[in-house]
């Protein structure tokens, strides 16, 4: 990444947009690495960038205002990413609709992040809009809606609505274990999800099932390393995180 983002300076200038693609790409892997202080400069950069060549609603610019969000929001700087989500969300929905996956994963993201502030009120309907979207424009069975529906299973289980969640809990194991298999990552955060739903009902025996499963699973796994977000593709290989799955 550091010789593609050198190569890119050399040949297209440090202002040009080829380039800040090599900036966000490296930016990212610093992210994924947990270096956020190394992470948060560059996607700065990016986004700064790139509002200047090519506007504050392009959907690069965005793609960076949503990776700034997630590292925000990673270091615990919940107000400052709040107002970077909900202008992607506005944008989104504004050029792109409400049912098309980006403006469903920024949906998705500023509900995960109301909750994580304890705006439950204000989280509940977006993490329903996310579900249903998803349902409409990927199907019942799709693993955004899938990750939707556990979403929406994780808030309903901190507000203590125990029935809804193992509702929504028990459809993502169920659609995991048909898409994705019972090893996936997914399923196995899936299993743990319900078992610890179960012990909240004090359905200890069937959570300690639950929880063996998710254990043997997870020593088993061949993607056990592997990450539980949901990523597209954005240009020249960029990458931005959605549909980031909640707990």
């Amino acid at each position: 990444y550091l010789r593609a983002l050198e190569g890119h300076k050399e040949l297209y200038g440090p202002e040009h947009a080829e380039t800040f693609v090599s900036v966000s790409n490296l930016a990212m892997l610093f992210n994924a690495q947990g270096r956020l202080k190394e992470a948060e400069p560059l996607f700065r950069r990016s986004l700064e960038g790139r509002k200047a060549i090519l506007g504050a609603n392009h959907p690069h610019t965005l793609i960076s205002m949503g990776n700034l969000a997630s590292l925000f929001e990673a270091q615990g700087k919940l107000s400052e990413a709040e107002p970077l989500y909900v202008h992607c969300l506005a944008v989104q929905e504004k050029l792109l609709g409400a049912h098309h996956p980006s403006t469903l994963g920024s949906v998705n993201n500023l509900a995960g992040l109301l909750k994580d502030q304890g705006r439950m009120d204000e989280a509940e309907p977006l993490f329903r809009h996310a579900l249903a979207g998803t349902m409409i424009t990927f199907g019942r069975n799709h693993p955004r809606t899938l990750t939707s529906y556990n979403n929406l299973a994780v808030m309903l289980e901190q507000q203590g609505n125990l029935e809804e969640a193992d509702n929504f809990f028990r459809r993502a194991l169920v659609g995991r274990e048909e898409q994705l298999g019972p090893m996936h990552p997914d399923t196995l955060s899936s299993v743990h999800n319900l078992a610890g739903l179960l012990l909240m009902q004090r359905r200890g025996k069937e959570a300690e099932e639950m929880y063996k499963r998710a254990l043997a699973g997870r020593g088993k796994s061949p993607w056990r390393h592997a990450s539980e977000h949901t990523a597209v593709g954005g240009p020249s290989c960029e990458v931005v995180t959605i549909f980031r799955q909640r707990r």
